[in-house]
């Protein structure tokens, strides 16, 4: 799951908090990993891993 800015502007850059279901996940989105983002079927955005912010996390 994806939480952050209510509306992206298509061509912009903006910053998101990650969520896994499952903790599996921490062990594929370290820090410097590329991802894509997938909806419906299509390839929607991507971005990189950036280190955790405890002041944003909390």
């Amino acid at each position: 799951m994806i939480s952050g800015p209510n509306a992206v502007i298509p061509g912009t850059q903006a910053k998101a908090q990650l969520m896994f279901w499952n903790d599996i996940g921490r062990i594929y989105a370290t820090p410097g990993v590329a991802f894509k983002l997938w909806y419906d079927g299509r390839i929607v955005g991507f971005g990189t891993v950036s280190p955790y912010d405890q002041e944003v996390g909390s």
